[in-house]
């Protein structure tokens, strides 16, 4: 599989790239696990009781923060089956027989991909009207992509 392959394949249905994600480059969930070792090693829990800082009394929900980032991990990219388990983009667009949203009539007004807004903002609207008008090679080496 070739470079350009590759990088196709980690386009998702919406319009977005598995490799611009936190959850597929596990670098986030990496570092919260890493932190959480070495603040057990020193034994934060104890530390935190003992001495008065402001803050450290947050340290047991910090800790469950930590342990949850260290769970946001997805080894495989969307068309791979990673993600959410549950997307209804992706099975709209296996349903219908598209690579993806930019092949779909219904991209400028379809309501699942407003559930995206919150978190990406406009970043799958600019994308997919990149990839409907480039095509997804020229998107894909073109390596302009937003989020």
């Amino acid at each position: 599989m070739t470079m350009d392959d590759e990088q196709k394949r980690l386009v998702t249905f919406c319009g977005l790239h598995c490799a611009d994600c936190y959850a597929y480059t596990g670098r986030i969930a990496l570092l919260a696990e890493e932190l959480r070792a070495l603040l057990q090693q020193y034994n934060f829990a104890a530390v935190s009781q003992a001495v008065p800082f402001d803050g450290l009394q947050h340290y047991a929900q910090a800790d469950a923060f930590l342990e949850a980032l260290a769970f946001m991990r997805c080894e495989k990219s969307c068309r791979g089956g990673g993600g959410n388990p549950a997307c209804q983009i992706r099975e709209c667009c296996r349903e219908k027989g598209f690579a993806g949203c930019w092949e779909c009539g219904e991209m400028g007004e379809c309501e699942l991909l407003k559930v995206l807004e919150p978190i990406h903002q406009d970043a799958t609207t600019k994308n997919l009207r990149a990839i409907k008008k480039q095509g997804i090679n020229k998107w894909v080496a073109a390596k302009k992509r937003y989020w």
